[in-house]
């Protein structure tokens, strides 16, 4: 698969790069607040997943160019550039201990590599392209591919412990995206959401939500689905059934019979990620907004707070302690440091 299909279908969906809107205003709840200009980052085409090494100071991003780049997160400056992949590198990871990379592509590789140097410690081939990627565990990742198989990779000795079949259509689904449990005893696929037992394979259940990105909550009674139609879900793990919505719309000036009205459009989702104490999460998606939901007991999450500065779609999140960084389709990376959560 070449870079320009990567791009539409794990990132954008059709027509994701054609959407034009002016620029909306940052609006922050008195509790929540940006510190500072964000740390501005930018590689050459677009970022396809971002992972934080266990220091909390180098972060890792691929992109549709085949690279794995790490960079200071405190200063923005580049620190190392590996050419991974022959196609598009879709998803990137440190592994537990920090010391190996492990990532996935639109050759149908998974490539885990030194950290440090990018050498090659081994790879994976498989039929067709990849693009689903998580770490369960010290020694153990989570790969998803175009069949709508899921691969359990021991990173020591490169065994391919067992194939879990995932729901769906070949001709319109695809694994995108895979989050583990806390535990490590549960796994977590998109489109549609799909749970299961990472030891037997077992399906335990799914919902009818055609997600983008999944993410598992620090507690792992939750999960999060970026919907590629509109919006976000949370997701309540036992039993596997939707909780709250996550409306995510923008005002637009839109074409009717009677001339330009204002019209409100619920955004697509292409990226999450949970704060570390689990009663936060940020969404990104189409919408060009960075935007902070607060977790309520009852009733759907409220937004808290919306970062703006990207001028492309968000395709990736990563949020770790004050922390959060996005990544977007035309290259551009931001890290924020929030404080008020």
């Amino acid at each position: 698969m070449n870079r320009r299909a990567l791009k539409t279908l794990a990132l954008a969906g059709l027509g994701l790069l054609a959407l034009s809107r002016g620029p909306v205003q940052a609006q922050e709840a008195a509790a929540v607040r940006v510190v500072g200009e964000p740390v501005r980052l930018t590689q050459p085409r677009a970022v396809t997943g971002l992972d934080i090494h266990p220091d909390g100071e180098t972060l890792a991003t691929s992109g549709v160019d085949g690279a794995i780049r790490l960079w200071s997160l405190s200063t923005g400056v580049s620190e190392s550039t590996f050419q991974i992949h022959e196609g598009d590198a879709a998803a990137v990871q440190f592994t537990r201990d920090g010391r190996r990379l492990i990532s996935t592509g639109a050759d149908g590789k998974a490539v885990l590599s030194d950290a440090r140097t990018g050498a090659l410690v081994r790879s994976w081939e498989f039929p067709t392209w990849c693009l689903g990627l998580t770490m369960i565990d010290a020694d153990t990742a989570a790969v998803g591919c175009a069949d709508l198989k899921i691969r359990i990779l021991d990173l020591g000795d490169g065994r391919v412990e067992r194939e879990i079949q995932a729901p769906g259509s070949l001709q319109y689904q695809y694994i995108a995206s895979l989050s583990a449990s806390p535990d490590g005893r549960l796994l977590a696929s998109n489109n549609p959401l799909a749970l299961f037992d990472v030891e037997t394979g077992e399906q335990r259940g799914s919902v009818s939500s055609f997600a983008q990105r999944v993410a598992f909550s620090p507690d792992g009674q939750s999960l999060i689905g970026g919907s590629m139609k509109a919006g976000a879900s949370i997701v309540s793990v036992a039993p596997l059934q939707g909780r709250a919505r996550v409306v995510t719309d923008v005002e637009q000036r839109v074409m009717t019979p009677s001339g330009r009205q204002t019209a409100r459009q619920e955004m697509p989702i292409y990226g999450v990620a949970w704060s570390p104490d689990g009663r936060y999460f940020a969404t990104g998606g189409l919408d060009l907004l960075v935007r902070i939901w607060r977790i309520e007991t009852e009733g759907d999450p409220v937004e808290v707070a919306r970062l703006e500065g990207h001028e492309s779609a968000i395709s990736a999140l990563i949020w770790t302690d004050d922390r959060l960084v996005s990544g977007d389709l035309g290259g551009h990376i931001r890290v924020w440091r929030l404080e008020g959560l």
